[in-house]
């Protein structure tokens, strides 16, 4: 809506959930943020102690080629994802709460 207060060429970020029939709820989530490792698919989240976790999770379809579907009832909407690129990345290091548009500078 206007409350958005967005301009031409403006940036945006999204995620994207979607709510089941049975009342469970989907994450879509940027495919930078997934590691997919021997075949099986992980994300880093801020864990406890704001410390890094790696996460298994389990992913389903595609969204504009852009986007993954977090199927797994192990990550919630609620929690902070980490970007999971850099030398310092690995379970239990200090985690830092940045916006999207620092990331990718």
């Amino acid at each position: 809506d206007e409350s958005a207060d967005l301009q031409d060429s403006a940036y945006a970020q999204m995620t994207f959930s979607t709510q089941t029939s049975d009342g469970s709820s989907h994450i879509y989530l940027d495919n930078a943020f997934i590691i997919r490792e021997n075949g099986k698919s992980y994300v880093y989240v801020r864990g406890e102690k704001d410390k890094l976790e790696k996460r298994q999770v389990s992913t389903g379809g595609s969204l504009w080629g852009s986007y993954t579907e977090i199927r797994s009832d192990n990550l919630s909407e609620d929690e902070y994802i980490a970007f999971p690129y850099g030398k310092n990345v690995e379970e239990g290091a200090e985690t830092v709460e940045k916006d999207t548009d620092s990331l990718y500078q």
